[in-house]
């Protein structure tokens, strides 16, 4: 990278995207500025009114839920809800879900079965290349795919662009035992 290049400061994928993200926010989820703030107060509120539920309420990890939701607040209370119930039930999968406790270099550089392309597609959207079928056993154990799968998905989703403009996956079941 040469000096007058900025290092891109987004959790993945180019960015310089070529539409307004804030316009695109509008018009797809309804997002102002105003409906942002009062959603996340009243979503802080229901997860507060909620002794049980531990979970982070900091404006960023409400918002994604809110923009997965469209900004139903109800909804993005449910989703939340839900995916601390994955976390609970599925332990094998979730905890201590860190790049240097998963099967890293075997999912992503050995065998290459998840891709993430550096640009962007022409809606912005996040390009992600999964290669299913060339999956083996002997690779890593599928439980670690998932693992893979569920890390990668948490770190593209801090992206905002990601957020707002969504991913395109292609995936490549060759290979693979799965038959439509």
């Amino acid at each position: 990278m040469s000096e007058e290049e900025p290092a891109s400061t987004e959790a993945t994928g180019a960015e310089s995207p070529p539409f307004d993200l804030r316009t695109v926010a509008y018009e797809e989820l309804g997002e102002t500025p105003q409906l942002k703030r009062d959603t996340v107060m009243e979503l802080r509120k229901l997860i507060n009114a909620e002794p049980d539920l531990k979970c982070p309420s900091d404006d960023a990890f409400l918002v994604k839920f809110l923009r997965a939701r469209k900004y139903r607040v109800e909804e993005a209370f449910c989703t939340i809800r839900k995916y601390f119930r994955v976390r609970q039930v599925h332990r094998n999968i979730f905890d201590d879900l860190r790049p240097s406790q998963i099967m890293f270099n075997a999912v992503f550089h050995q065998n290459k079965l998840v891709t993430i392309l550096d640009e962007r597609d022409h809606l912005g959207r996040l390009v992600a290349i999964l290669k299913l079928g060339a999956w083996k056993p002997h690779m890593c154990p599928l439980d670690e795919l998932f693992r893979a799968g569920v890390l990668v998905g948490e770190y593209i989703l801090l992206s905002e662009t990601t957020q707002v403009a969504g991913v395109v996956a292609v995936v490549d079941l060759e290979d693979s035992l799965y038959r439509a």
